[in-house]
């Protein structure tokens, strides 16, 4: 299951697709070409759905929100999902965005005195669980100032734990619970209880709220909502929504930093660009001062995007069909697993230049060559196509500018150590790095203060 990914592109590469790969008794229908991966994607939730074993699996870890509700019970939830990741919610959001990016500069600031060796994906991970924890609970829970990450090495289980269950042939785990798949139910459980506190909370907090009172976070907007019935979401369904965001809004974007740092490490022209264009939009400010400054930071969106064309973080997704239907010219019968290989079509030179190259620049329109961006899914497409990516985008925007205005980053280590890892996302191994504050900038930012932890 750890390169599963690879061994899935590799047949492609090797064989074409659509394929069909069998797990056990089960026939798996890949699919890659850009085109053919467009009603899997389009046509959720009427002739597609996710594998049937996510509800199990899923289920019995308690991680049964918007991402593997399927039917009726999506659509409320989906509501309040967008609803919570909206531009007009993440623009009132935003100062306690560049807060977390200000502690997280003073944090780098710090370990670059001591000379400190990083692993970059952990402590952009406290950066990212902030974040997520801010938005969806109004809750601080501060990992980057404090050394205390409790939150963060119990999330860090579940993935993994999900990902090996899920590519599983029979459901082991149920009779042979051995010591690191207790480990991982032990962390769920924990993660539970300090969600359902957080839920009293908020619930004895509103009961004291005025009529007409407007959600300030995503736990607020679930306690209040109501369904088409007009009846209160359960503690359960609230919760599961809770922690799946919170898996959700940790690795990926994390991780999708880390590998935009690696392929940086490389490519020292584009570290320069990437600064001219921070220097050309902030002027002498140190961050962003707002949520339109920060979209205008066209060379760290670029960035991001050449990012996850290379390494896509969520380089598989399976679907199940609903009905009996087909794919070009492929029969796939009701029941049918079908698997979406993402990167694929995103490193076809039929739909961009120089596709192995690392060249943020082509999403600004500055290169010749073909360019296709529907080739390009990594949140998705569709009905269904992720709720949280503004938030992403706008969390690697800030996050690059945080990191390249101030510091210069150097690996530790060859590329060739950094391996990829399939654990339901694609995890860097082996990348560690070591940052300094640079010696001059245009901006004066080794001058920023540590800020201060408000009360929120």
């Amino acid at each position: 299951p750890s390169r599963m990914h690879l061994q899935l592109e590799g047949w492609a590469k090797e064989f074409g697709t659509p394929f069909v790969y069998r797990m056990g008794p089960r026939p798996m229908l890949v699919v890659a070409d850009a085109e053919d991966l467009v009603p899997p994607f389009r046509e959720r939730p009427d002739l597609y759905r996710r594998t049937s074993s996510f509800d199990s699996i899923f289920g019995e870890l308690g991680v049964e929100g918007v991402f593997s509700a399927e039917g009726e019970a999506w659509r409320p939830q989906r509501r309040l999902t967008m609803e919570a990741l909206s531009q007009r919610h993440l623009r009132s959001f935003y100062p306690t965005l560049r807060l977390v990016a200000e502690r997280f500069s003073a944090r780098l600031a710090r370990l670059a005195k001591e000379g400190a060796t990083l692993d970059i994906a952990e402590e952009l991970k406290r950066f990212t669980v902030d974040v997520t924890t801010l938005l969806v609970f109004g809750y601080d829970i501060n990992t980057i100032e404090k050394d205390d990450d409790a939150i963060q090495r119990k999330l860090e289980l579940l993935f993994p734990t999900l990902n090996r269950r899920l590519f599983s042939l029979i459901p082991w785990w149920r009779f042979l619970p051995i010591p690191r798949e207790r480990r991982a139910e032990r962390a769920n459980r924990e993660l539970q209880t300090w969600l359902a506190g957080l839920l009293a909370e908020t619930k004895a907090r509103l009961a004291n709220e005025t009529a007409g009172y407007g959600p300030k976070n995503f736990l607020e907007a679930m306690v209040l909502a109501r369904d088409e019935d007009g009846n209160a979401f359960d503690d359960k369904t609230i919760i599961s929504n809770g922690l799946t965001m919170l898996l959700a809004g940790e690795d990926t974007t994390a991780y999708t930093l880390s590998w935009a740092m690696h392929h940086l490490t490389d490519a020292p022209q584009e570290v320069t660009a990437l600064r001219d264009d921070i220097a050309k939009v902030l002027g002498k400010e140190a961050f962003p001062a707002d949520f339109e400054t920060a979209q205008r930071l066209a060379y760290a969106g670029a960035v991001a995007n050449e990012t996850m064309r290379l390494r896509p973080v969520a380089p598989i997704l399976i679907n199940e069909s609903l009905a009996d239907t087909n794919i070009r010219d492929v029969q796939v019968p009701k029941g049918t697993m079908v698997v979406l290989l993402l990167r694929p079509s995103a490193i076809d030179a039929k739909h961009f230049r120089s596709p192995e190259n690392f060249e943020p620049a082509r999403w600004l329109g500055t290169l010749p060559g073909p360019h296709e961006n529907g080739a390009l899914q990594p949140f998705g497409s569709g009905p269904r196509v992720c709720p949280g990516r503004t938030l992403a985008l706008l969390e690697m925007r800030l996050a690059l500018a945080t990191i390249y205005s101030r510091f210069d980053v150097e690996r530790v280590g060859k590329s060739e150590d950094v391996k990829e890892l399939f654990a339901f996302t694609m995890t860097p191994v082996g990348l560690r790095v070591r940052v300094r504050e640079r010696a001059t900038t245009q901006r004066g930012v080794a001058e920023i203060p540590v800020p201060v932890t408000p009360v929120l």
